[in-house]
């Protein structure tokens, strides 16, 4: 009988241990290449030709100096002969570069085995190009970051800051990040930290919120910022990143803007209020002076009539200064200085304040001319100083100064309506009680006021308001509660001489005429009392209600008609497309424009009317400057 171990001897099954290590070896999914002391390859497997993209047959037996010259240069050699010599494990990431110029990664584990050494190899390219990309997108995304125009910061759920890029250090005028991500929490930057849970929950409804921050010397800024909290690092804490975009000028703007639109709507009524108001004070103030003439001297009714048409001309003041506010009062502009409107009503201005207010007057030598009403700036000046004398009820000082200066881009980037180029100032300066910010957003407001009942109209300021902006200025306020105020205007500096301040000559006045009148007017009482006054004048009266009738008769008419008086807003057709219209059938006529109130941009003199010959009567009129603006009319050339 055979032995059992006979016949497992003699098994197909049975290898040797080489063949059963070769076979374990081939088929690894890793490489494995075994070096001799030599340096010459006694074994590898397929997976090691694939990597060094070459045959088992053309490596083994061969050096690696032979199949890769120039291999004794590399880290990868030097590891290799340490392990060799010392007998050493080592591990490392090596770099392959191919002939055809790419690349490849391999995580090396070197073992001393008897024969020499044994290197197992993993492809790790892919790993290798996957963790570069990553670096590069780091990298990039941190390029993005540093350079941002906006903050951008990271912070814990409680608010320490871990990240704050190059932008918001900036914003919040820090000397570096470490400053930054020194504070105890973000809480700090904000300018009323009670509101930080608010905004981190609306953070995680996905809201931007609009926030107030305080930068380190203590300026308050308007910011917007827009938060995520996210999961982040191997313990998945809770994170908040965020960016913040400074928005304190636009904001500013908005407001700025706001402000105007609100303003704008009050002068449109202010404006139209004070239209309708000028046409009813002119029939009182008439009314009352014809009633008076035909009273004696000593008839009970006369002081009456004269407390009348004494307190229609005291009410043409607050039209007047609503009519400013609106910007819809003519005016006439010319080339003036601020150091000479200083010094002409300095002496005036001294008799309106108290023995207790020290005045003090600083101008500028040399400042530039700018164009401006003169009347309408004297009564700016005069109702800026009156405010600052009410403000300051203990005493004080009051300083007038003019200086010139050419705003620059940032100045002109938060006032829109400022024009570049030089400018001068008027600067009103007291040491008063100051404004409160609640009161501050107000006080251009026509009607509003803080004073006592009897003390104040809230029209100084308004008026003070449209006419600087009818006049392309700008006005400023910096105030400070118990320190006081400071009002500056901007006016644009013209490159012309000032005007000769010689009083012009008035023809003498004449009581009446024989010639032929039109009077456009809509209002029916004030045409009513024009049409009555001038024909007890003597002269020939045509009336109409409107510019469409007026015109019509200019037309129709068969006999001369030397005159058209007319109200500048009408219904149907205003008194400017009337003038315009009037000389095709009437080229020689004489035009009387009256109005103390324009519909449009064009508000001055010269602008709607003087650039056609035409002479302007100011309402509300009394009798005489009416029969004297006709007269003036009838016998003088035509205005340039």
């Amino acid at each position: 009988m055979h032995d059992p171990r006979d016949s497992r001897a003699g098994s197909s099954d049975e290898r040797a241990p080489d063949d059963l290590v070769h076979s374990v070896l081939d088929n690894l999914l890793d490489g494995c290449q075994v070096i001799g002391p030599d340096y010459r390859y006694l074994y590898l497997n397929e997976v090691v030709a694939r990597q060094a993209r070459s045959r088992r047959e053309d490596l083994v037996g061969r050096t690696m100096l032979e199949a890769f010259p120039g291999i004794d240069d590399t880290e990868m050699f030097s590891t290799l002969r340490r392990c060799m010599e010392l007998r050493s494990r080592e591990q490392m990431e090596n770099r392959f570069s191919y002939p055809d110029g790419s690349e490849g990664w391999f995580e090396l584990s070197f073992v001393p085995i008897p024969e020499g050494v044994a290197i197992l190899s993993t492809d790790i390219t892919e790993r290798k190009r996957a963790e570069e990309a990553v670096r590069h997108s780091e990298v990039e995304y941190r390029g993005l970051v540093e350079h941002a125009a906006a903050g951008i910061y990271k912070t814990t759920r409680e608010g320490k800051i871990l990240r704050a890029n190059p932008a918001l250090v900036k914003m919040l005028g820090y000397d570096s990040e470490a400053e930054l991500l020194a504070l105890d929490s973000i809480a700090d930057v904000y300018a009323h930290p009670e509101r930080r849970p608010e905004a981190i929950e609306r953070f995680e409804r996905g809201e931007d919120v609009q926030v107030e921050l305080k930068a380190k010397d203590g300026r308050i800024l308007t910011a917007l910022v827009n938060g995520r909290s996210q999961r982040d690092g191997p313990e998945g804490r809770t994170v908040f990143q965020g960016i913040i975009q400074d928005v304190t000028h636009q904001v500013a703007l908005e407001d700025q803007f706001r402000q105007a639109q609100r303003l704008e709507a009050v002068g449109q009524l202010a404006g139209g209020v004070a239209h309708d108001f000028n046409n009813i004070l002119s029939v009182i103030i008439v009314e009352a002076q014809l009633g008076l003439r035909h009273l004696d001297a000593d008839h009970p009714v006369r002081e009456r009539l004269a407390e009348i048409k004494a307190a229609g001309e005291r009410a043409t003041d607050l039209t007047r200064q609503l009519l400013a506010f609106a910007r819809k009062q003519v005016v006439q502009p010319v080339v003036m200085n601020l150091n000479a409107l200083v010094a002409d009503i300095s002496s005036m201005l001294s008799r309106l304040i108290a023995e207790d207010i020290e005045l003090w007057i600083d101008t500028e030598e040399g400042l530039g001319n700018v164009l401006a009403d003169k009347g309408q700036m004297e009564q700016v000046l005069t109702n800026l100083v009156v405010n600052a004398r009410d403000a300051m009820t203990r005493g004080g000082q009051l300083t007038l100064r003019t200086w010139s200066t050419t705003p620059g881009a940032d100045f002109l980037r938060t006032r829109p309506e400022l024009t570049s180029g030089p400018h001068a100032v008027l600067e009103v300066q007291d040491t008063g009680e100051g404004i409160s910010d609640e009161v501050k957003p107000r006080i251009f407001d026509p009607l509003f006021t803080t004073k006592k009942a009897g003390k104040g109209t809230g029209l100084g300021l308004a008026t003070v308001y449209g006419i600087v902006k009818k006049m392309e200025g700008h006005i400023e306020v910096e105030t400070e509660v118990d320190v006081g105020t400071t009002m500056r205007i901007y006016l644009p500096i013209v490159d012309r001489e000032e005007s000769s301040k010689g009083a012009e000559s008035e023809p003498p006045p004449l009581a009446g005429g024989h010639e032929t009148v039109l009077v456009a007017e809509d209002d029916v009482r004030l045409r009513r009392i024009a049409v009555d006054l001038l024909e007890e004048h003597g002269y020939t009266v045509l009336s109409a209600g409107d510019g469409v009738d007026a015109l019509e008769q200019l037309r129709t008419y068969e006999g001369e008609i030397h005159l058209l008086l007319t109200d500048i807003v009408m219904p149907n057709m205003g008194g400017r497309e009337l003038v315009d219209r009037a000389r095709e059938p009437r080229p020689g006529i004489k035009v009387l424009s009256m109005s103390g109130y324009t519909d449009g941009e064009e508000g001055t003199l010269q602008k709607s009317f003087g650039a056609r010959g035409v002479f302007h009567l100011e309402k509300p009129f009394t009798a005489e400057s009416l029969t004297m603006a006709v007269r003036r009319a009838l016998d003088g050339a035509p205005p340039e």
